[in-house]
C-alpha cells in the first residue's frame, strides 16, 4: 500500500498482511451415474498458533476420515463426503515436517 501526502509531497510504503489460513476442498473426479449429484464440500483447517500450515494428508478408508497433520503437531480429522470436523488434537510436542502413510490389509 503507498501511503501519499500531497501537501508534504512525500510518499511512504506501508506493508502488511490481514489473514493466513486453510481450506479442506473434496471433489468428485470419478465419473458419476446419471441423476446423482456430484460429492463437493469444503472445511477451514483451523490453527491455534498463527506460524503453523499443514504438512500432511492421508485417508483412512476403515473408518471414513481425511486425516490432516500440522506442522506444531495437531492432528485434524475430517469426516468424508461432508468435511466435517470430528477431531482435533495435539499429537506432538515437537515440529513435525514429513509424515509417512502405512496401510495395513486386515
Amino acid at each position: 500500500m503507498q501511503i501519499n501526502n500531497g501537501e508534504k509531497k512525500n510518499t511512504q510504503y506501508v506493508s502488511f498482511y490481514i489473514a493466513a489460513g486453510s481450506k479442506l476442498f473434496m471433489n468428485e473426479v470419478s465419473p458419476i451415474a446419471a441423476g446423482v449429484t456430484a460429492l463437493r464440500a469444503s472445511a477451514d483447517v483451523i490453527y491455534s498458533d498463527p506460524n503453523d500450515f499443514s504438512v500432511a494428508i492421508d485417508y483412512s478408508e476403515r473408518y471414513g476420515l481425511i486425516l490432516l497433520i500440522s506442522a506444531m503437531g495437531i492432528l485434524s480429522a475430517f469426516e468424508n463426503g461432508t468435511a466435517t470436523l470430528v477431531v482435533m488434537s495435539k499429537i506432538s510436542t515437537s515440529l513435525i515436517f514429513t509424515s509417512v502413510s502405512e496401510h495395513i490389509e486386515d
